[in-house]
């Protein structure tokens, strides 16, 4: 990542907060990395894919939705409409109801599971040389801290 600016991490002796939420997006970083390499294998364009999750979430259904919603990322409303044709011509889309509007298809989600799977397989590799009781103990202290931090929270009135 050469030249890109990244925030600083928190001291060695920040408080524990700070470290946790570093921690946290580390923890999500490293997720979407294996996320990435593993939809890579579907050669796809990344707003492609990041398309195609809006429709398989629901949150975007056309062209013009996911335009509105992802303008920040610089491509055009026809862009998005290519990307869904692409999607199309693969069987992952089919068309919707609406005029312009597009539904995934069986094939589309049976793909985008095969991808999830994959991503949490390549996610969750670093852990499986641990035995069964470590992961325990790491599941409760996870839970134990996740736990603290609600009710420190609702405590404050959060």
């Amino acid at each position: 990542m050469s030249g890109a600016l990244t925030p600083a991490r928190p001291a060695h002796d920040a408080p524990a907060l700070v470290r946790i939420a570093q921690y946290f997006s580390d923890f999500n970083a490293y997720r979407d990395d294996a996320h990435m390499a593993a939809w890579q294998s579907q050669r796809l364009d990344g707003y492609v894919w990041e398309a195609f999750a809006l429709l398989c979430s629901g949150e975007a259904n056309s062209a013009a939705s996911l335009f509105e919603q992802l303008a920040y990322r610089g491509h055009s409303s026809s862009e998005y409409a290519a990307a869904l044709e692409i999607l199309t011509r693969r069987g992952w889309l089919g068309p919707a109801a609406a005029i312009g509007a597009y539904r995934v298809t069986a094939d589309g989600r049976a793909a985008r599971a095969r991808i999830e799977q994959l991503t949490d397989s390549y996610f969750y590799a670093p852990w499986s040389c641990l035995p069964e009781a470590k992961i325990a103990e790491l599941r409760a202290l996870l839970l134990r801290c996740t736990e603290q931090l609600r009710t420190s929270g609702a405590a404050r009135g959060e």
